[in-house]
């Protein structure tokens, strides 16, 4: 992908679409369990292929492509908590163009990932306080009236106690 930059979206949007179309139920197969051998196979990838969209350029498609992965996928919490993934979505949320791409996949991961299960425990612990770091943020949008930013942020801020 480095040595051809401007593919960048064809393949963000081809790994958006994957999971999407794995869950849908539109396709009919012959055999059921070739679709969830491919839903297997999806969650044994989805580390390297979060891993990889973090690699490319941040971009609203490529969040996208992370909120698909996330909202279809049964990712394990794991691998959700270790490593950047999340500290880059907060960084994240300070580019005004990436800002409601990032907004969903942090909602996503709080929704998907609910705090009441044992599973989640290690992904809630690295989570809140992050979200809680968002207050500097909160407390901007709310003193220069930016509705837009409150908004998202109190969408991220409310789905915590799922």
């Amino acid at each position: 992908l480095q040595a051809h930059p401007e593919l960048a979206p064809v393949v963000s949007e081809i790994l958006k679409v994957l999971p999407e179309e794995c869950a849908s139920d539109r396709i009919v197969l012959l055999n059921e369990k070739h679709k969830y051998d491919m839903r297997d196979h999806l969650c044994d990838v989805a580390s390297h292929v979060l891993t990889f969209l973090q690699s490319m350029p941040p971009t609203e498609p490529v969040y996208q492509a992370i909120h698909t992965w996330i909202r279809y996928v049964p990712i394990r919490p794991h691998v959700l908590a270790e490593g950047s993934f999340l500290a880059t979505c907060i960084t994240a949320l300070r580019q005004p163009t990436l800002f409601e791409a990032v907004v969903d996949v942090l909602v996503e991961v709080l929704r998907m990932y609910p705090s009441h299960l044992a599973a989640n425990a290690q992904l809630v612990q690295r989570m809140i306080p992050m979200v809680m770091s968002l207050r500097e943020p909160l407390d901007a949008a709310f003193q220069q009236q930016d509705e837009d930013t409150l908004r998202g942020l109190c969408r991220i801020i409310t789905e915590i106690p799922r």
